[in-house]
C-alpha cells in the first residue's frame, strides 16, 4: 500500500474512523501543511481546499474495502495504519487532533478560511464564513498575479 495512503488512514483512525468529506479535507490540509514536504496538494474548490489526489487515492481504498463506499470517510476494517507511519507524521497527526480535533463543520471551515485565504477563491460557502470584501480582496490577490513560467510536457523524442 502507497504510504500516502497509510497516512489517509491514519488520519482517519485518529479521529476516530468516520469524519464527513468536508472535514476530512480540511484537516488533511492542516496536516499536511506541517509536513517538509507534504504528500497531498490541494486547490481551491467548491468547498475552499480540495486534494484530488486524496480522491484518488480514496476509490482504491475503498475498492480494497479499506474504506466504505459512502459521502464521508468511513474506516471498515482494523488494521492500525496510525502505527505504520513515521514517528514525524503521528507527531503531526497527534498535533492536529490536539488543537483542532474539537473543530468540525462550520467551525472549522472558518478556521482553515482564516488561516488559508487562497482556498476561499473559488468557494461556493465562503460568503457564510467571511465578509464579500475579503472575498473580493482574496480573489484580486490570488488571481491577479501574473508570474510568467515555462512550461514542458516532457517530450523526448
Amino acid at each position: 500500500m502507497l504510504y500516502r495512503r497509510r497516512f489517509l488512514g491514519g488520519l482517519l483512525q485518529i479521529f476516530g474512523g468516520k469524519l464527513s468529506s468536508i472535514d476530512f479535507q480540511k484537516f488533511l490540509l492542516l496536516a499536511t501543511n506541517m509536513q517538509d514536504k507534504p504528500l497531498f496538494e490541494f486547490t481551491p474548490y467548491k468547498y475552499g481546499c480540495f486534494s484530488f489526489t486524496s480522491y484518488c487515492d480514496k476509490r482504491a481504498l475503498t475498492r480494497d474495502g479499506i474504506i466504505k463506499n459512502d459521502d464521508g470517510w468511513i474506516n471498515s476494517d482494523c488494521v492500525d495504519y496510525y502505527a505504520q507511519l513515521t514517528t514525524i507524521d503521528q507527531s503531526i497527526l497527534r498535533k492536529v487532533k490536539r488543537e483542532y480535533g474539537q473543530l468540525s463543520g462550520n467551525n472549522l471551515i472558518s478556521l482553515v478560511y482564516q488561516k488559508f485565504p487562497y482556498y476561499t477563491i473559488n468557494s461556493e460557502i465562503a460568503s457564510n464564513f467571511i465578509d464579500e470584501d475579503s472575498i473580493k480582496r482574496n480573489k484580486q490577490i490570488y488571481l491577479s498575479q501574473t508570474n510568467s513560467a515555462v512550461f514542458s510536457i516532457g517530450y523526448e523524442g
